[in-house]
């Protein structure tokens, strides 16, 4: 039984050095888009220098990818547009 107990030991100690590394692996990050009164429908939305001008017409129209994000300089909360798809405040120019 000593044996056996011994060599399950083992066994689990090298499969948790061989595979135990892609449970620490990070999930990608989602991308982040940002709305501003002051912003322009036609700017990429990707930075807080170049945000949307409404929420409306862009949140609506993209597919958001696992943790992709809305944001809204006129809110300061957090809620769910969408599944996988949040807005955040950020503080706009």
């Amino acid at each position: 039984m000593k044996r056996f107990a011994l060599f399950f030991s083992l066994m689990l100690a090298v499969v948790v050095l061989l595979y135990g590394h892609l449970a620490l692996q990070a999930a990608p990050d989602g991308n982040t888009y940002y709305i501003s009164p002051n912003g322009n429908d036609n700017n990429s939305g990707a930075t807080t220098n170049k945000p949307w001008a409404t929420f409306n017409r862009h949140c609506n129209l993209i597919n958001p990818e696992h943790g992709e994000r809305c944001s809204d300089d006129q809110k300061n909360r957090i809620f769910d547009l969408i599944e996988h798809l949040k807005t955040l405040s950020y503080l706009g120019k």
